[in-house]
């Protein structure tokens, strides 16, 4: 890509936010670092071809992940931590999808890929169960209900806990399934109070000053965006050995390479700009 084939982005960032972001510099590029990885996988999938429901789904997990983890990155820069932070959750639900489905390949992906339909049936019903709807809206439900049941009735014996998605399985029982159960502990539950916005996230919506009080942010700030960059690069570089692994794309040197400097550049920011972690 040139320079003429971009334009800049529009955003407006506080002087002092661009000063105190300085020393984030080196983690930034082990971002990007990341994404290049993210991008040579996607094209060396790309070339191998989709032979199988399995490419196919890890393949659109795959770019999903790339596509957040940009996003994730972006906000960072721009000083929105808690934001990006609410990302990292979704980076955590591709991981352990692609990882769990990697432990059965044909079957869940066969699955994962049949739930399209099914799930939006079952939110049909859901909707039809209401008592009371707007005028016309159940016409249009019910309409809607009967056109997808000729497609989904028989995978419906696949699903019988609507409520549990395509794997049958709550989240935490997949990241179980491949491990993460502590990580799922420690860290998700993290991601998703950002996301919805809990009580124990307040602390880091609230920028301390120099003066000794404090105020409520809501524009670009340091809060947690070094915690954010390395979150998700970390959890997007394991997306990416995951795939790796399973698809023998010749790239895990390069990965662990990245993982490793991702560790080394965090300790050190950590030693010189401990503010920014705070």
């Amino acid at each position: 890509m040139t320079t003429l084939d971009v334009c800049p982005a529009p955003f407006a960032l506080p002087f002092e936010f661009v000063d105190q972001m300085q020393g984030a510099n080196d983690l930034f590029e082990v971002g990007d670092q990341a994404q290049k990885l993210g991008q040579d996988i996607v094209a060396r999938m790309d070339t191998n071809g989709f032979d199988s429901e399995y490419m196919f789904v890890a393949n659109f997990l795959l770019k999903k992940a790339l596509k957040t983890m940009q996003s994730a990155q972006i906000l960072c820069r721009c000083g929105y931590g808690s934001d990006s932070l609410s990302l990292c959750a979704v980076l955590f639900e591709n991981l352990i999808d692609l990882l769990f489905i990697s432990q059965a390949p044909a079957r869940r992906s066969r699955r994962f890929c049949q739930f399209e339909n099914v799930e939006k049936y079952f939110q049909a019903k859901k909707v039809l169960s209401q008592k009371r709807l707007p005028k016309g809206r159940r016409k249009k439900y019910m309409q809607y209900r009967n056109d997808l049941h000729p497609q989904v009735k028989g995978l419906l014996k696949y699903f019988k806990n609507e409520y549990k998605g395509w794997s049958q399985r709550s989240l935490f029982k997949r990241a179980q399934a491949v491990k993460a159960g502590l990580m799922y502990q420690e860290l998700y539950w993290v991601f998703c109070a950002h996301k919805h916005t809990l009580p124990m996230v307040a602390r880091g919506l609230v920028a301390n000053l120099s003066n000794g009080n404090f105020r409520q942010t809501y524009g670009p700030d340091t809060k947690g965006v070094c915690d954010a960059a390395e979150q998700s690069t970390r959890l997007f570089l394991q997306i990416c050995l995951a795939a790796d692994m399973e698809f023998n794309l010749s790239l895990r040197d390069a990965i662990t390479q990245s993982t490793e400097k991702l560790q080394c550049t965090v300790a050190t920011l950590r030693k010189a700009h401990p503010a920014l972690f705070s």
